[in-house]
């Protein structure tokens, strides 16, 4: 009897080959800082080395498919020195990186503040000479409001740590009464982010 089932077939070995290939470009993909940034930070090495034994073993099978043909070639073992070699490579070369990450942040950060306070110092100048006490207040409340918001949106659905890193800092320029006034106005918890933030908890200090 014929089997005519398409996915239990055998597969010609040029299609093989051409899946082979696409798993290969996936495979790279997945070795990316875009792709590990999605994971915890102490998972993303180990990611790693998964995504790189994967591709090396594709890589392989995808030699063993030239010509369209099944071809033995057996990969010579790298001595364990060498592998040690790499292994130290690697991580000279990822602290490297992160130093030069930390010393970019660090430098952000400096012209960040400095820049802000000179903004909030020369801002408060304008608002004295120009704004009246009534138009002070309003613009109080909806930049509040638009804190709040902001907020909400990096909280709400499944978050990445540095989003509600982010929101937690968002949250703390505000006034707890700001929070709690918002949240009991919010009668049908349209911001759920915001339902399990707790000012006494997260403003301890």
């Amino acid at each position: 009897m014929t089997n005519t089932n398409k996915s239990t077939a055998p597969m010609p070995l040029t299609e093989l080959k051409a899946w082979v290939e696409e798993t290969c470009e996936l495979s790279t993909l997945l070795q990316t800082k875009d792709y590990k940034s999605y994971l915890p930070e102490e998972k993303q090495e180990e990611f790693e080395a998964i995504a790189f034994s994967v591709f090396n073993c594709l890589e392989s099978f995808l030699m063993m498919l030239e010509d369209n043909e099944l071809h033995y070639q057996p990969k010579p073992i790298e001595e364990e020195s060498d592998l040690d070699n790499q292994a130290n490579e690697m991580a000279q070369y990822n602290e490297l990186v992160k130093e030069v990450e930390d010393s970019d942040k660090g430098a952000r950060e400096i012209a960040y503040d400095d820049t802000i306070h000179e903004y909030i110092d020369k801002r408060t100048e304008q608002l004295k000479e120009q704004a009246t006490f009534e138009e002070l207040i309003n613009k109080v409340a909806r930049y509040a409001s638009e804190l709040l918001d902001y907020a909400e949106r990096l909280l709400s659905d499944k978050p990445l740590n540095t989003d509600s890193e982010t929101a937690i800092e968002t949250l703390d320029m505000l006034d707890d009464e700001e929070i709690d006034l918002f949240k009991s106005v919010d009668v049908d918890n349209e911001y759920q982010g915001l339902e399990y933030y707790n000012t006494e908890l997260n403003k301890e200090d």
